[in-house]
């Protein structure tokens, strides 16, 4: 039975302790895919997103996501001890492992992956040098800087936010000037513009079949007045996109 923890568009997050208990009713497997969101446990201000994870049999997180290592660093967790270990040994490599004296050596029998590269080191020197308190407060710093830009989207008359945002995704769109154009159309022209002039490169997505920008916050180097100017140069454009269309 699978669950999300901010979800890849909207950042939505399930209610994981009704799921559980669902899970648990009917002797379901219950894993919780938390690449995006899982980091917000670091902090104590947000946590309470992923109340009841602890009650999932399984549960992931991409790193490279939100804890500011480079890509790839994604681990599984599995609550229950030598899962992973019988899963992966589905025989058929008896060509490279052997039943010798150093057979307790071998590191390949426990890694989907065989070989591979030290991925976890990354993370492991990014959480030493700052630390469980260090992540907290690069997230509740990215959570301020989310909840600025939607106020600032919310105020203005010509932007209309999409959903009402619970995480650090932010999506809206620009509404026509005059009803110009259909908005999908109007938002997807916009978005595009934005990334060919090489100010900003903010994305966009669509659900159903509506059109919108999707700003996702992920580092705290994005300052208040970053936002503050990609606003302006949205609107501006928008503005542009109008008085060439009407000539």
């Amino acid at each position: 039975m699978g669950a999300t923890a901010g979800t890849t568009v909207l950042g939505a997050f399930d209610p994981f302790e009704e799921i559980a208990a669902i899970a648990r009713q009917h002797n379901l497997w219950m894993h919780v895919d938390a690449a995006w969101g899982g980091a917000v446990a670091l902090s104590r201000q947000h946590n309470h997103l992923i109340k009841g994870v602890e009650r999932a049999d399984s549960f992931n997180l991409d790193a490279h996501k939100l804890m500011g290592v480079p890509l790839i660093a994604s681990f599984f967790l599995c609550k229950h001890k030598g899962t992973l270990l019988d899963t992966n040994q589905g025989g058929g490599s008896a060509y490279i492992f052997h039943p010798t004296e150093n057979a307790h050596l071998d590191t390949g029998p426990a890694s989907l992956q065989c070989g591979r590269r030290v991925d976890a080191l990354k993370l492991w020197l990014n959480w030493k040098a700052i630390g469980d308190e260090g992540y907290e407060q690069a997230i509740d710093e990215l959570f301020e800087r989310a909840s600025y830009f939607t106020e600032k989207v919310r105020a203005h008359p010509q932007i209309q936010l999409y959903n009402e945002p619970t995480f650090l995704n932010i999506c809206f769109r620009v509404i026509p000037p005059n009803g110009h154009e259909e908005i999908n159309t109007f938002n997807y022209k916009l978005r595009q513009q934005l990334v060919k002039d090489g100010k900003f490169l903010v994305n966009y997505a669509t659900a159903g079949d509506d059109v919108f920008f999707r700003m996702v916050i992920t580092k705290t180097e994005t300052k208040e007045e970053d936002l503050d100017r990609l606003i302006e140069e949205i609107l501006s454009l928008a503005e542009q996109h109008v008085g060439v269309a009407s000539k």
